[in-house]
């Protein structure tokens, strides 16, 4: 950070958060005095070149939306009165990762964590550039939290996520067991002739593993309200999610049909209308989640997988009503019904359909049909018309919902 003699011991930022020492990193452990905890302020002097404190103000910004239960948490940002721009983290409680140090049953849910942090951190175009294990830390229930991300410079965003693929990459072979494993064959590949595309690609391959000692934790634990107990981990094999998906018929569900949108005359026989899937969260900035991950509902395979960041608290942490999926069909169609395959059961749903994508959700209309999400369930939207679908999640039932796909049946 900027030098500046005001920048001391005891100064009270926003008349809030008191100083108390500084980091190696010029940032400072300090007491947020309003809510009586201890905080990380980063500071930035009010003599800063105006692009710096641009770029400062932004950066705060996007990490203040992320908000991802793998990610340090920043709680505020602003300018203080003399001009100095502040930006106040959470302090998390944990260790720095030590992979050979991290029990086998274990391996799998950190990588995962990891993965998580950084694909939902490129989704909303930030960074981190240097990830190690020293920037990853365990608290003594097993979450992991990643500090470090930034916003990148113009420019340079593109080289910098493909720096963090290479380093989640490094980071999941050292947690490899040294023993065969799914996780270290996994490793093995990505290191060698076949590196993996993007973290969101990391994290869908993740997902395959089977449930046979290297197990991904489904819901990250997390403090039983009342108790301040651990919850116990619900895991889940992708064995018995695939054995769910073959019997899927017997688990749909009923929905509420309302009428369909006008459209055009369609015509030809029912079929599978390919699509391509967008992510849509008007509410967010960008108005975008995990979006290079939104392909995987779509792509035919149901052990990849596009998924919403994970929340602190259910109802999308109330920081937003809702977000999804926008389905866009290459011709005008007539959709008669949607297929919905995810390993998230109970969140409520949705679904709209258009002439075209809208940028906010009055623009689509009313719904076409309404539910709640069995692990595989087909919705009849009754004959819909129009050039795209939106499926819009109106409560996850939790912290996260996953979608491995989404079919649609009609006419085009």
């Amino acid at each position: 950070m900027t030098p500046d003699a005001t920048i001391v011991t005891g100064r009270r930022v926003a008349d809030r958060y008191r100083l108390v020492s500084e980091r190696p990193d010029g940032s400072w452990d300090a007491v947020d005095e309003t809510l009586k905890r201890n905080v990380v302020v980063c500071l930035l002097s009010a003599q800063a070149q105006p692009d710096d404190k641009e770029q400062f103000t932004a950066e705060a910004r996007a990490l203040a939306g992320l908000n991802h239960r793998n990610v340090v948490a920043t709680f505020d940002t602003g300018v203080d009165g003399d001009g100095t721009s502040y930006r106040v983290d959470e302090l998390p409680i944990g260790h720095p990762l030590d992979p050979g140090a991290v029990p086998n049953d274990q391996r799998v849910s950190y990588a995962t964590q990891i993965a998580r942090a950084i694909a939902d951190a490129h989704g909303r175009d930030l960074v981190h550039g240097s990830l190690t294990s020293g920037n990853v830390l365990v608290n003594d229930d097993g979450r992991v939290r990643v500090r470090g991300l930034r916003l990148p410079k113009s420019g340079t965003g593109d080289e910098l996520k493909r720096a963090d693929v290479d380093a989640v990459t490094n980071l999941i072979a050292a947690l490899a067991p040294s023993s065969p494993s799914p996780l270290r064959e996994m490793a093995l590949g990505w290191r060698g002739s076949d590196p993996p595309s993007s973290a969101a690609a990391i994290v869908s391959a993740l997902l395959t593993i089977p449930d046979d000692g290297d197990t991904v934790a489904l819901v990250d634990p997390e403090p039983t309200p009342s108790t301040g107990v651990p919850a116990q981990r619900r895991r889940i094999p992708w064995t018995a999610i695939a054995a769910v998906v073959v019997l899927a018929a017997a688990a749909a569900a009923i929905t509420m049909l309302l009428p369909g949108t006008k459209g055009g005359n369609v015509s030809g026989p029912q079929r599978a209308l390919p699509v391509k899937a967008k992510s849509f969260d008007p509410e967010g900035s960008p108005p975008t989640e995990n979006e290079a991950a939104a392909h995987f509902a779509v792509d035919g395979d149901p052990s990849t997988m596009w998924s919403t960041q994970i929340y602190r608290s259910a109802h999308f942490g109330n920081l937003k009503k809702g977000l999804g999926l926008i389905l866009q069909a290459d011709a005008p169609s007539q959709f008669d019904s949607l297929r919905i395959i995810t390993p998230s059961t109970g969140w409520t749903f949705e679904i709209y359909a258009a002439e075209q994508p809208a940028a906010a959700l009055s623009g689509w209309g009313s719904p076409v049909a309404r539910g709640t999400a069995t692990r595989d369930l087909t919705v009849d939207l009754g004959g819909a018309k129009g050039g795209a679908l939106l499926v819009w999640i109106t409560d996850p039932a939790g912290n996260q919902v996953r979608i491995a796909e989404l079919d649609v049946t009609g006419r085009a």
